[in-house]
């Protein structure tokens, strides 16, 4: 498993300084264990734990998905080495309102979805030919679908061809 140049300059800091007091602040600390690479003093792997190193660590976690890294939190917050937050929706409000699209939207955003199934079934058929292990397969399948709703996946992707569409018109 490759670390991030980040990954490797917190990995140095901490061999070098093995007295310093380390504080890790990271958006994505407990999505995935490869995440969590360089936080080799949270004590969740290397002498006295479960696992030998972080790769069987990895390893582990990785071969039980998602759930495993819930526990592994979750684990975390009991001992009081993991805080999540995120932002309060205090005060949020919202409007639903109906507008009508133009044939054209509509058009356009039908070919859209049309693209994307052909994308994402030529994605498929790489991932297939690349021989990568099904668990592997829905994870990055995973990060393109789960991580930006499809739905506005699509609306996006149907407005960037929209404004295209008019740029390339107005070419002389």
């Amino acid at each position: 498993m490759q670390a991030t140049k980040t990954g490797e300059a917190v990995r140095d800091l901490q061999d070098k300084l093995p007295l310093a007091r380390v504080v890790y602040a990271s958006a994505t600390g407990a999505t995935e264990p490869r995440n969590m690479g360089y936080m080799s003093r949270l004590g969740l792997w290397g002498p006295a734990t479960s696992f030998e190193d972080f790769k069987s660590f990895d390893d582990s976690i990785e071969k039980r998905g998602v759930g495993a890294m819930e526990l592994v939190a979750m684990e975390m917050k009991h001992r009081g080495m993991y805080i999540a937050r995120q932002l309060s929706f205090q005060g949020v409000s919202f409007n639903i309102e109906e507008v009508a699209l133009l044939p054209e939207f509509i058009e356009l955003y039908d070919t859209c979805v049309d693209f994307w199934s052909h994308a994402e079934k030529s994605f498929r058929e790489a991932l297939a030919l690349s021989k990568a292990k099904k668990k592997r397969l829905f994870s990055v399948y995973a990060q393109l679908s789960l991580n930006l709703p499809i739905c506005s996946f699509l609306f996006l992707f149907a407005s960037f061809c929209y404004f295209l569409f008019l740029f390339v018109l107005s070419l002389p």
